[in-house]
């Protein structure tokens, strides 16, 4: 059985598990964090308890060197492997099979990598997903959340993360129904979906709270997010694990919205 070292909580590891559940391979999660602790979802510097204590110890080292979250262990393959879009890129070339457009030539796996490298891509001169992602969740589920408007922290990761979903629904044509041009769901939609789903339940959270946000139509991703959500292991994976997150109960009123389609 495969073993996943992360948390829930976490959107690298929800890629991993969502990638996982797609091939329908079984995992054990062993729970590892430098960042939230047992029995909160907050901050340890905001509760005072300890980090899930896996990372940091001389046993994880050996097994992810950067003590970062996820890993994967394979025990079939006997590989471990870190950093999750290559993790998610082994399970589904590995496992995957043809409802998940496997195997492919070298030209579609590469058109297919563009797309996620793309969301990892960010620098001092380009808006990140990271960095939006980072500022828009610890702000509003990881830290007591200030009433009133948004902070200027928070402004800047809806800002970030709007300009780059501009962008990818700009790709879409009438004919595409994901993004690498595929007909079906493969490794290129995998990290913008969960990208797009912490922001729309960060999003609804704040709209809930009375905050201001101008989201644009952007119909094409609207359409394309709506086929992601039709899909169970994406609902299992992602948007279930990101509303315990912000402790949302699915069958809310607020939670049916998020798990129904994009916060206008």
């Amino acid at each position: 059985m495969f073993t996943v070292y992360g948390r829930t909580s976490s959107s690298n590891t929800q890629k991993v598990l969502w990638a996982l559940r797609l091939c329908g391979i079984d995992y054990r999660l062993v729970n590892a964090s430098a960042r939230v602790g047992e029995g909160s979802q907050l901050l340890v510097e905001h509760t005072g308890g300890k980090p899930f204590g896996v990372i940091g110890t001389e046993e994880y080292a050996k097994l992810n060197p950067h003590h970062r979250i996820p890993t994967v262990v394979d025990p079939t393959a006997e590989i471990v492997l870190w950093e999750s879009h290559s993790c998610v890129r082994y399970i589904v070339e590995q496992y995957g099979g043809p409802a998940l457009g496997e195997p492919a030539s070298s030209a579609t796996r590469a058109r297919r990598s563009m797309w996620m490298d793309w969301v990892l891509a960010g620098s001092d001169f380009a808006p990140s997903f990271a960095n939006a992602n980072h500022m828009l969740i610890d702000s509003v589920a990881r830290s007591p959340m200030p009433a009133g408007p948004l902070t200027a922290d928070l402004q800047i990761a809806v800002d970030t993360y709007l300009s780059l979903f501009k962008q990818a629904d700009t790709v879409f044509q009438d004919d595409r129904s994901f993004l690498a041009g595929d007909q079906f769901l493969t490794v290129a939609d995998i990290p913008l979906a969960v990208e797009l789903n912490r922001f729309n339940q960060c999003a609804a959270v704040l709209v809930h709270a009375g905050g201001a946000l101008d989201i644009p139509p952007m119909p094409r991703l609207r359409r394309w997010y709506a086929r992601i959500l039709e899909d169970p292991t994406f609902q299992e994976s992602v948007v279930l694990h990101e509303l315990c997150h912000h402790e949302i109960c699915s069958s809310s009123a607020l939670g049916r919205q998020i798990c129904s389609g994009l916060v206008s």
